[in-house]
Parts: C-alpha cells; sequence; structure tokens
C-alpha cells in the first residue's frame, strides 16, 4: 500500500511535468534576472535552462518507473523475472542513458565546448522522447546525438583535449592556421614572382639570341654582297682590258 501511493505521487509530479514539457518554451520563466544580456549569452542560458528541465523531467519519470518496478519484483516468483520486470528494467536503462547524455550536454555547454546552436539541434527529439516513451508504438530513435560527438568531447573518453581545450587556445590554434595559410601565401607569391622573373629573363635572352641572328645573317648577307660586287667589277676590267688588247 506504502509504495502504491509512492507510485502515484511520483506519477502526479511527472504528469505536472510533463505538462509544462508541452508547453513551456523553458527560455523565459527561469531566465527573467537575464535578460539584459546580450543575444549570444541569453541563447546560451536558454539552452541550459532547456536542459535542466529535461533533467528534471528524466528524474521524474525515473523515480515513477523505479517505484513500479518495485511492486513489479514484490510480485514476481522466486528466481524468474516477468517479462513486465524486464519492460520496466530497460526502460530505466533508457532514461538513464538519455540522462548521462543530456548531464554532459549541460556540462560542455558550460565550458563552451558545445554551442547553444547545438543544444536547440536535438530538442524536438528529445522532447517527443520525454513526451512519448512510454506510448505503446513508441519507437526510439538512438542516434539522437549521434551528431553532436558528445564521447568525442567527454573528458572520461577520446574527446579529453578537446574538452580542455580553452577558449584562448582555440583562438591561438586559428591564429596559427591563419599564420600557415599566409605564409602560404607568400610564398606562393614569391614563387610566383620568381616565375615571372624567369620567364622575363628567358624572353630577353630568346629576343637577343633572334637579334643575334639577325645580325648575323644581315652581315653574311652583307659580305656576299661585297664579294659578288668585287667579282662583277673583276670580270668588267677583264672584259674592258681584252677589248683593248684586240683593238690593238
Amino acid at each position: 500500500m506504502e509504495a502504491r501511493k509512492r507510485i502515484e505521487g511520483d506519477m502526479e509530479r511527472f504528469k505536472v511535468c510533463e505538462k509544462e514539457t508541452k508547453t513551456k518554451a523553458y527560455s523565459k520563466d527561469g531566465l527573467a534576472a537575464a535578460a539584459n544580456n546580450d543575444p549570444e549569452t541569453q541563447a546560451k542560458l536558454d539552452a541550459r535552462e532547456w536542459l535542466d528541465s529535461c533533467i528534471e523531467s528524466l528524474n521524474t519519470q525515473k523515480d515513477a518507473l523505479e517505484a513500479e518496478l518495485e511492486i513489479a519484483r514484490s510480485k514476481k516468483k522466486a528466481g524468474k523475472v516477468s517479462e513486465r520486470e524486464k519492460e520496466l528494467e530497460h526502460r530505466r536503462d533508457r532514461l538513464n542513458w538519455h540522462l548521462e547524455k543530456i548531464e554532459l550536454m549541460m556540462r560542455l555547454l558550460d565550458n563552451d565546448n558545445l554551442s547553444h546552436e547545438d543544444v536547440r539541434s536535438v530538442q524536438e527529439d528529445v522532447e517527443y522522447y520525454l513526451q512519448s516513451n512510454q506510448d505503446s508504438e513508441f519507437q526510439e530513435d538512438e542516434n539522437i546525438y549521434d551528431a553532436l560527438r558528445l564521447d568525442e568531447l567527454d573528458q572520461d573518453k577520446a574527446g579529453l583535449d578537446l574538452l580542455k581545450q580553452t577558449k584562448k587556445e582555440k583562438e591561438l590554434e586559428k591564429e596559427r592556421r591563419d599564420k600557415e595559410e599566409a605564409d602560404k601565401e607568400e610564398a606562393r607569391r614569391k614563387e610566383e614572382a620568381r616565375r615571372l622573373e624567369a620567364d622575363k629573363k628567358r624572353k630577353a635572352e630568346e629576343e637577343k639570341r633572334v637579334k643575334d641572328e639577325q645580325r648575323r645573317l644581315q652581315l653574311e648577307a652583307e659580305r656576299r654582297r661585297q664579294e659578288e660586287e668585287a667579282k662583277r667589277r673583276q670580270d668588267l676590267a677583264r672584259r674592258q682590258q681584252e677589248a683593248v688588247e684586240a683593238a690593238a
């Protein structure tokens, strides 16, 4: 009897929380004091308030489920686990899984390793789970959080460095990348200038070679002309001499 009363009380709290889940925007009632913050800060506070509401809803559902599970265990036969008990344990495990993900998201948001846009990207799916996970035809999407790569950012897993990386370190990393890009661009410009200079020098050398060849051909033509002129004069002189001798 005592357990049943506890279940009824937990279920009543869950109904109230579920109603708020369906009707509240999460971002107004609890954030009046933050109204003077800049939009980015306000958006982060809104996202955190929503995460906090999700945690509250998950814990409420979990408490009600634990109480129901306690009753199911009290009724089972020795050494046997009923199908109802298995179902309740599975639902409890799923609640705990979502609770871990939401709590991790809140930590990452507080550490600026997760943006409010990231949080909002899963809002619709998470709210659907909170509102509908007890429905008989409910089908859970186990990939809700995949795009956020939470495990890579978790300080207890592979994302330790990412989680510890401060905003300043990110800025320094960006500056380093920008400098590398600038250095690459400067090197590219220098290489392009060197290539243009080499092309210019090669073109000048080619023009000089062409001019030298033209000069050589002109000189060769002049030499041949002079040789032919000298020969013509010699032939003319010889014929004149022969004519004089013939006349005598």
